[in-house]
C-alpha cells in the first residue's frame, strides 16, 4: 500500500471508447435495417429530404465524442429519424433496380445486423468480465505463475499433521478479508480497526507512514474499487516454533494521492477519473506451530481467537479482558506478519541463518519471524523518532546506550520511506544476552522534490537470553488491558490506570550501523 506498493499500470478503456464502439454498433444495425427493409420505405414514402451531409456530421459528433455511453447512445439514435426520413430517396432508386439486386442487399444487411450483434454482445460481454473482476481495463487477468515451483497439496498436508481440521478455502478466504480491510483502513487513514490481525510490524509500518505523509509532505493516499482476481498458495515457512503460510494475491484498485486538504468532491471527482491499477503482493500469515482451527471462534467477528468473548473494544485493545490473551501474538490464530511485492519475495528468506534453530528451541521470542517482525518496528519507530526529532518514539524500546548515543536529537526531512526488506544475519549468546543483526534495506527522500535515495542498515539488537514476551508477534501494549503504549513517558494506562513498563520485555535496540 501507498508509499511501500509498487504497481503495473493496466491500460484503460475510456469512456471516449465505450462510446465509439456503441456508436458503431449502432451505426451497423441502422444501416443493415435500411439495406434489410429499403423496399418498405419506398412504398411507405416518408419524407421528403435526403439530407447526407447531416446526418454525416450527426454521426461524427457521436463519433468523436468522450462523453458516456448513454448519451453517445442517445446520438446516435437521435440521428436514426434522419436515416428513416431519407428512406424515400433510397427507395426512388431501388424501385427501378432487378429482384437479385434487392436480394443481394438483403443479405448483405443480415450480414451487418449480425456484425452489429457481435460488437453489442462483446462489449456486454466486457462489462460483465470486469464486474467480476476478471478483466481491468484491456487485459484479462490470468491466474499469475508462481514465482517458484509450489507444492500445494504438500504444504496442507504438513499444515494438517498438527492442524487436521485446517481448510485452505476457509484459510484463503479469511486473507482476503483482512487483504480488503488493510486497504480500506490505509484509505481512512486510521489502522487501529485492523491492529489485531497485524503483527507490530506490518502495523506501525502503516501507521508511521500515515503519519508521515500527513504530518511532512502534506498527502493522503486513497482507493477505490478494490477487487481481488486471484488468490491462491505460494509458499510456507515451516521451521523453528511458528508456521508461515505465503499467500499471493492479485488485485485491482483505483489509486490516488491528493493533498490532506482535499475535500469530498474532489476525492471523488480523482477517484472517479483515476484508472484501474493491477499489483500483485504476498501476504504472509504466520502461526505458532500447534494451533488448531477453531471454526467456532472467528476473530473477524470481533471474537477472542482463544475463548470466544466478543469484547466491546475489539479495535481499541489486543488483549482479551476475559483470558488475557493478546489476539495478535500468534498464539492462537494467523496473523499478518508481512507484505511483499511479488517481484521481491523469496521463498529461501527464512533459512541459513546459523545457530538460530538451537537459540529457538530455548525462547520463542528468538524465532526468525518474531525477530524480523520486532526488527521492522524498531526501524520504523527510529524514522519516527527523526522525523519528530526526539528519541521519545523509541523510549521504552532501545537500550539506555542507544538513547544515549544514537537517538536523533533534531527534525529530519523523510518521505517516500519505503522498505526493500528486513533480514536476520545472524543471532548469537553473549553474557546471557541473546544479540541479532538484522539488515534492513530501504530508501527514502531527504528533502522536498529530491529522488528517494537508497539506504542500508544494520540494527543490533538484544534482550536477556531467558526473557519472556508474552505479547509474541503483537503489539506491546498496557499489561493490564492491552490498549496501545502512549508515544511519551507516562507512566499509567490512558485506558485503565494500571502501571505501565519503562522499557518492554522485547528485543531492543542497542545499535544501528549505516551499511553499503
Amino acid at each position: 500500500m501507498g508509499q511501500s506498493r509498487k504497481r503495473r499500470s493496466i491500460i484503460t478503456v475510456k469512456n471516449m471508447k465505450k462510446a465509439v464502439l456503441l456508436w458503431a454498433a449502432a451505426a451497423l444495425f441502422t444501416w443493415g435495417m435500411l439495406v434489410i427493409t429499403e423496399d418498405g420505405f419506398a412504398r411507405a414514402g416518408r419524407g421528403q429530404s435526403y439530407r447526407s451531409r447531416s446526418s454525416s456530421s450527426s454521426s461524427s459528433r457521436s463519433y468523436k465524442s468522450s462523453s458516456s455511453y448513454r448519451s453517445s447512445s442517445s446520438r446516435s439514435y437521435s440521428s436514426s429519424d434522419r436515416y428513416r426520413s431519407s428512406g424515400s430517396s433510397y427507395g426512388r432508386y431501388f424501385s427501378d433496380t432487378s429482384k437479385n439486386e434487392k436480394e443481394s442487399s438483403t443479405n448483405w444487411g443480415l450480414v451487418i445486423l449480425v456484425l452489429a450483434g457481435f460488437i453489442i454482445g462483446g462489449y456486454y460481454l466486457k462489462r460483465y468480465l470486469e464486474r467480476k473482476g476478471l478483466l481491468n481495463g484491456e487485459t484479462l487477468v490470468q491466474q499469475p505463475e508462481p514465482l517458484v515451483p509450489f507444492p500445494v497439496e504438500e504444504a496442507i498436508a504438513k499444515i494438517r499433521e498438527t492442524d487436521p481440521d485446517f481448510s485452505l478455502e476457509t484459510f484463503l478466504s479469511r486473507a482476503g478479508e483482512i487483504f480488503r480491510r488493510l486497504q480500506a483502513a490505509w484509505s481512512d487513514g486510521d489502522m487501529a480497526p485492523v491492529r489485531n490481525y497485524l503483527s507490530q510490524g506490518v502495523y506501525n509500518r502503516y501507521r508511521i507512514q500515515l503519519e508521515i505523509m500527513r504530518d511532512i509532505e502534506g498527502v493522503k493516499n486513497l482507493m477505490s474499487d478494490v477487487n481481488i482476481s486471484w488468490s491462491g498458495l505460494a509458499g510456507l515457512n515451516d521451521g523453528g516454533a511458528y508456521q508461515t503460510l505465503h499467500v499471493m494475491i492479485s488485485a485491482s484498485a483505483r489509486d490516488i494521492t491528493l493533498p490532506v486538504t482535499a475535500g469530498v468532491e474532489e476525492v471523488k471527482r480523482a477517484l472517479g477519473s483515476a484508472s484501474l491499477s493491477h499489483f500483485s503482493e504476498v501476504y504472509s500469515f504466520t502461526r505458532k506451530r500447534g494451533v488448531r482451527t477453531d471454526a467456532g471462534k472467528d476473530w473477524l467477528k470481533g471474537q477472542c481467537p482463544n475463548c470466544g468473548f466478543v469484547p466491546d473494544n475489539f479495535s481499541q485493545v489486543n488483549k482479551c479482558p476475559s483470558c488475557g490473551s493478546i489476539y495478535n501474538s500468534g498464539e492462537y490464530d494467523w496473523v499478518l506478519s508481512e507484505i511483499t511485492q511479488r517481484e521481491e519475495w523469496n521463498s529461501d528468506s527464512s533459512s541459513g541463518v546459523p545457530g538460530l534453530e538451537e537459540l529457538a528451541a530455548v525462547n520463542l521470542a528468538m524465532n526468525r519471524q518474531v525477530v524480523e517482525d520486532r526488527a521492522s518496528y524498531l526501524f520504523w519507530r527510529w524514522i519516527q523518532a527523526r522525523v519528530r526529532g526526539s528519541g521519545a518514539p523509541l523510549g521504552r524500546d532501545a537500550s539506555k546506550n542507544f538513547l544515549d548515543e544514537q537517538a536523533p536529537k533534531t527534525k529530519e526531512y523523510l518521505a517516500e520511506t519505503a522498505v526493500g526488506s528486513v533480514d536476520l544475519g545472524k543471532i548469537w549468546l553473549e553474557d546471557q544476552l541473546a544479540r541479532a543483526e538484522v539488515l534492513v534495506l530501504w530508501s527514502a527522500s531527504e528533502g522536498r522534490g529530491r529522488e528517494p535515495l537508497h539506504r542500508e542498515h544494520a540494527l543490533m539488537l538484544s534482550m536477556p537470553a531467558g526473557m519472556e514476551n508474552k505479547f509474541g508477534l503483537g503489539d506491546h501494549g498496557c499489561v493490564n488491558c492491552g490498549a496501545p503504549l502512549p508515544e511519551s513517558d507516562a507512566v499509567n494506562c490512558a485506558y485503565c490506570g494500571a502501571a505501565l513498563p519503562t522499557v518492554n520485555d522485547d528485543w531492543l535496540l542497542d545499535e544501528l550501523e549505516e551499511r553499503g
